[in-house]
């Protein structure tokens, strides 16, 4: 079938490999919580402020983050494969997974570029001589950009926070594929 069998575990690993894949969300969670509350600071912030603060959402994005989402899709698939959950026996784990790694490939084709960006132009602006070269369609960008980033990231975040309900909740029963 579509399933892998299940080994057997020990109780004590099964709750280690849990606190695994749970402290990796909480950091997941933690961490676009970060970001979102210094693009939030951002937005009242004084042009120069707001391109360090963009420095330092990238900063997070790549060090916590990505390994966070990365470590929480491993420690999530290590789980479906060393428990009788499965990868599609049960509705709430395909939606979990579908959804997690959604939130990795948004991340990497539309969130991460776009904080690359905004701390590129950061970099680029700060050194500015005057403030007439501040003025330019490199700030217009970048304020798009900030928008942009706020959207997705408080989308993200909310979508995040449904996943974690759904690992606790399990609803919806089991798939027409589970393992007979």
């Amino acid at each position: 079938m579509l399933d892998v069998m299940s080994i057997q575990i020990s109780q004590k690993v099964k709750r280690f490999l849990v606190s695994v894949h749970v402290i990796c969300a909480m950091g997941w969670v933690g961490s676009v919580l970060a970001v979102l509350f210094l693009l939030s600071i951002r937005d009242g912030s004084a042009l120069a402020q707001s391109y360090d603060i963009s420095e330092l959402c990238k900063k997070i994005d790549d060090q916590l983050i990505i390994p966070f989402a990365m470590l929480s899709l491993v420690s999530g698939l290590v789980l479906c494969s060393a428990l009788n959950w499965g990868f599609v026996r049960h509705w709430w784990i395909v939606v979990k997974g579908l959804l997690t790694v959604s939130f990795i490939v948004f991340g990497t084709i539309a969130l991460g570029p776009w904080l690359n960006k905004s701390a590129e132009i950061a970099s680029a602006t700060s050194g500015a001589k005057s403030l007439m070269a501040l003025v330019n369609q490199q700030d217009r960008l970048y304020l798009q950009l900030s928008q942009l980033l706020s959207a997705g990231v408080l989308i993200q975040l909310l979508l995040l926070l449904i996943v974690v309900v759904i690992s606790y909740v399990k609803p919806w029963g089991r798939t027409p594929w589970r393992h007979r």
